[in-house]
């Protein structure tokens, strides 16, 4: 039992003397305003299930203020969307939000569709719109 004790403290300080780097957070979003090479005209889509909240991450994660929109459907239960998109918004350099009905989709966002919604966009141009239905029956 001894052997086993000094084992442990042997393990306890040599953790204790170990240089870890600290975890460097990431630089606070900043605004970008639309310009003519920041349209709305490109989109990234993603579709997920179980286990795609960590994949949509690390997707969403390092994509920088100049990408093009995300639009995302990741298959959740009622109330979770909303809390989702705001963890990542937190996470992110690029916004992220829950969709909303007739809101324009633009570059350096990306749209979480709210749970049990039918989802679909209006274009006009390279202006695109969202379009909410509520897909509960």
């Amino acid at each position: 039992m001894l052997a086993y004790s000094e084992m442990i403290a042997e393990k306890v300080r040599t953790a204790a003397r170990a240089r870890i780097a600290a975890h460097k957070p990431m630089a606070a979003p900043t605004t970008l305003k639309a310009g003519p090479l920041l349209s709305s005209e490109k989109l990234i889509a993603i579709g997920a299930s179980t286990g795609g909240t960590e994949a949509i991450r690390h997707v969403l994660q390092p994509l920088p203020l100049s990408s093009p929109a995300v639009i995302i459907t990741q298959h959740m239960p009622p109330g979770f969307t909303r809390s989702f998109a705001e963890r990542l918004n937190k996470l992110c350099q690029i916004s992220v939000k829950e969709a909303e009905d007739g809101e324009r989709v633009l570059p350096g966002h990306a749209y979480i569709a709210p749970a049990t919604s039918i989802w679909s966009w209006r274009v006009a141009g390279r202006i695109i719109k969202s379009k909410i239905h509520d897909g509960r029956r």
